[in-house]
């Protein structure tokens, strides 16, 4: 390098002096991270073996056992997997898996299909989202013919069935009251495209607190089953709906019966399902007193109009077995109070008679008029008024009266009857007097029947009771009499005469059989009752142990109550005696001055009584028993009358032994 003179100049290498350290400090740095390197630890010597293939076969089970657990680990997981895959096939099963977390999810699936927070506004999209869990299950019977009352909502689980109860219940009643009714419809109209669980499991909850849900539509509900009268499945799918609520509660049962099922008779495809409902109704309500009142006239006579109709044809059987079930829905119409309310079934009754009706209409109209007159007697005043109105059709129930004459007016007070059939016949002179152009229809008819019934009427029937009656005691006296005046019975001429044409005999030789029969029993029952005894006693003993048990056992139940209610008893006979502590004086009070008041008036009037027939007796016996009304010559007129009469009797049981006599021989 050159320097600043303008002269070269060498210069040194500074680590060339270095070089020797350099080299040592290298050689260290090898040395240690050799010694910091990861060592392999040497294997032991490998074994030895007969052959050469002895350490390859067992590698190879080792592999092969491997791979078989990992095969029998994935086999596991994917068989858990296809179980939770694999769909239910029952119900039971479906039901099973359902959990409430399920319920809540679907709960959340209406709400946000919806969008809305008003309960109004998702329940309804609830029903569909909840049956499309159950769509695809198969449902061979929709009815549940063979299962509980409660079926299908009692194979859900309470936790399930609660959330769905709280959810719904989060609706006013009038919005339940339309979710009830589209449920029905959707079931109806879906039950051909898939199980319809889902639909019946809401009705069933829906139908548990409030039963008086269907009323208000009950119509709509009988223009479903109208729609598919076709369809045997959905009309009786919408019977059964409303079947959920009236097992429930009787008043909206008979309800029910009146608007729907009953008209619903007319469909001879739902006829028998519908029949069949109403008499396991009445047959599980057997007290029909809660259920007065709640049919109207107006439902009652529309139902009877559609079943009566010339237009509806029933099958004889099940026509017979409709009429008895129709009685008990007459019951409940006509209410607790049959004697006043018949008065106001009276006029529909009579204005809907028609000679040209079908028979069964007309009896059924005929026989309900006469119960009416019969147990309401304010339907006679209702009757002479509704006279003139419904000419024709009193004529056809007085034609009825004429024609089953013994029959009927044994049913009805015949005094009132005699009253109106005079004031009838007044009516019919009046109406008769008018023109032929402005004469009524029917007056010639009610006129001639009215004559007719008024002359039955006046006629009084043989007295057939009081005459037999009459018989009997005066054979009795008869027969006491000359008892009395013999020496003993059997010097009467009672017994004198059974014994001269054998009635004694036969009586005797009738009591010697009762005799022999009675004895015969005896040995009989000598012989095999204690047979029979040893047989029976035991079922007796144990039966009898039984019954001592389940006294004990209802005692023992019952012991509690009883107490608790005599404990009430005392404290209300306290608590009466704290209110009224002068009551009990006070009746005592009572009692003694009404015991008094009857003690004086027995005995003034029993002297008054004995007075008064002693002074008739004395005016009697002398004023009227004098001459041929004498004591002797009644008695002795009464003498010569028996004895005439006995000679009669025996000419006449003479006769008669005669000619059984010729007839047997």
């Amino acid at each position: 390098m050159m320097a600043s003179e303008g002269k070269w100049e060498t210069v040194p290498m500074k680590n060339k002096a270095n070089k020797p350290e350099n080299l040592k400090s290298k050689k260290n740095q090898t040395k240690t991270f050799i010694e910091n390197m990861p060592r392999v630890e040497s294997n032991p010597p490998l074994k030895t073996s007969k052959t050469a293939y002895d350490a390859f076969i067992e590698k190879q089970k080792i592999t092969e056992k491997n791979s078989s657990n990992n095969f029998s680990n994935d086999h596991f997981e994917n068989k858990k997997n296809k179980e939770k895959k694999e769909k239910p096939k029952t119900l039971e099963e479906a039901t099973k898996k359902l959990e409430e977390v399920d319920v809540k999810n679907m709960v959340e699936k209406a709400q946000g299909s919806v969008k809305s927070t008003n309960p109004e506004a998702w329940i309804k999209e609830l029903t569909v989202v909840f049956n499309s869990y159950f769509k695809q299950l198969p449902q061979p019977d929709v009815l549940h013919k063979d299962k509980p009352k409660n079926y299908p909502a009692s194979a859900l689980k309470s936790d399930c069935s609660n959330r769905l109860l709280t959810t719904l219940k989060q609706a006013s009643i009038p919005t339940l009251e339309q979710i009830y009714f589209l449920t029905t419809q959707n079931m109806v109209n879906e039950s051909n495209k898939g199980a319809i669980y889902g639909y019946q499991i809401i009705l069933q909850l829906l139908s548990k607190d409030n039963p008086n849900i269907i009323v208000p539509r009950l119509n709509q509900y009988l223009e479903i089953v109208n729609a598919n009268k076709l369809k045997e499945k959905q009309s009786e799918l919408a019977l059964w709906s409303l079947s959920q609520c009236c097992s429930r509660d009787i008043k909206v049962g008979v309800k029910a019966i009146v608007v729907d099922y009953i008209p619903a008779m007319r469909n001879k495809l739902v006829a028998p399902y519908a029949l069949n409902y109403i008499e396991d109704f009445f047959r599980r309500f057997t007290s029909l007193s809660e259920a007065y009142g709640e049919i109207s006239i107006k439902e009652y006579f529309t139902a009877l109009d559609l079943l009566l109709h010339s237009k509806t044809i029933i099958e004889p059987d099940l026509r017979e077995r409709l009429n008895l079930q129709l009685e008990k829905v007459k019951l409940v119409a006509y209410g607790s109070d049959p004697k006043t309310n018949l008065r106001n079934f009276f006029p529909h009754y009579l204005s809907r008679l028609d000679n040209s009706s079908p028979a069964a209409q007309q009896n059924e109209y005929l026989s309900s008029l006469i119960q009416c007159l019969s147990t309401d007697k304010q339907c006679f005043p209702d009757w002479c008024q509704l006279y003139t109105k419904y000419l024709t059709q009193s004529g056809c129930l007085l034609k009825y009266m004429q024609d089953h004459y013994s029959t009927v007016v044994k049913k009805l007070p015949r005094k009132v009857l005699r009253q109106t059939i005079r004031s009838f016949c007044l009516t019919n002179e009046e109406l008769s007097q008018a023109k032929p152009k402005n004469r009524k229809e029917g007056v010639d008819k009610c006129t001639v029947v009215c004559k007719e019934l008024q002359l039955k009427l006046s006629q009084s029937g043989y007295p057939w009771k009081l005459i037999l009656l009459l018989l009997l005691t005066i054979g009795g006296g008869l027969i006491a009499y000359d008892v009395s005046t013999s020496q003993n019975l059997q010097s009467s001429r009672t017994m004198v005469t059974l014994e001269k044409y054998g009635v004694i005999n036969v009586a005797n030789k009738g009591w010697k059989n009762v005799q022999n029969f009675h004895k015969e029993t005896q040995n009989w029952l000598n012989v095999n009752a204690p047979m029979y005894r040893d047989k029976v006693v035991p079922y007796m003993t144990l039966a009898w142990n039984k019954t001592v048990q389940l006294f004990i056992y209802i005692g023992d139940v019952t012991k509690p109550y009883i107490k608790l209610a005599w404990a009430k008893v005392l404290q209300a006979v306290n608590w009466f005696n704290k209110e009224y502590p002068d009551f009990w004086p006070k009746c005592v009070e009572y009692l003694n001055i009404t015991w008094q008041f009857i003690e004086h008036h027995s005995i003034c009037t029993w002297n008054c009584m004995v007075n008064y027939t002693l002074i008739s007796y004395n005016w009697l016996l002398n004023n009227v028993l004098i001459g041929q009304f004498s004591p002797e010559n009644i008695q002795k007129t009464a003498y010569d009358g028996l004895q005439v009469l006995q000679q009669y009797l025996t000419q006449a049981v003479a006769w008669c032994q005669k000619t059984i006599t010729s007839y047997t021989s």
